[in-house]
């Protein structure tokens, strides 16, 4: 699979938030349907993220492929990852404005997004937060898929990949898949 396959996948998972912050427009849907609907939809994406992460992995290791070449699906898996979160926050935070604090509602939509995507890379390399935070349990069980996610990424690409290619190709596992 290369990398453009990869984003198109991706990206439809991504739009599936902007499509929940358009079905929010709506005003004759129940606020608490959107918001659930955002945990569920966050919950798939994250589950989804892991899945094809852990897949393509063992996909790398059992060929022969350049370190560069998994550095590149890792750097793409990452910003994918940033954005999407980011796009969920944003989506929870214009649905239900207590959910996050430290967000001006005065500025301009684009900027508030800004916010939530610069929030995301700070989450997802755990420097930790600065002057926005969750508040609600929707937006702290959305934070916490993000550091799950991000830590599980960091784990495999601070692995030695070598080491990682070596073991899986040797285990069993590898031994079934490669037959």
């Amino acid at each position: 699979m290369n990398i453009l396959q990869t984003i198109f996948k991706y990206a439809t998972v991504i739009f599936l938030g902007i499509f929940i912050f358009w079905i929010d427009g709506f005003e004759n849907i129940n606020k608490n349907i959107t918001i659930f609907t955002i945990a569920i939809i966050a919950l798939s994406k994250a589950v989804y993220f892991m899945v094809f992460s852990f897949k393509k992995i063992i996909e790398v290791s059992l060929k022969n492929t350049p370190y560069h070449t998994f550095l590149l699906f890792m750097a793409t898996n990452v910003a994918l990852i940033i954005i999407s979160f980011s796009i969920d926050f944003f989506c929870l935070s214009e649905i239900d404005v207590n959910s996050f604090i430290g967000i001006n509602k005065n500025i301009p939509l684009w900027e508030r997004y800004l916010d939530f995507l610069y929030y995301s890379v700070l989450a997802f390399t755990n420097f930790g937060y600065d002057q926005i935070s969750p508040r609600t349990i929707v937006a702290k069980f959305l934070m916490s898929m993000e550091l799950v996610i991000s830590f599980a990424t960091i784990i495999f690409i601070l692995s030695d990949f070598i080491s990682l290619k070596d073991s899986i190709s040797s285990s069993s596992f590898g031994k079934k898949k490669s037959s």
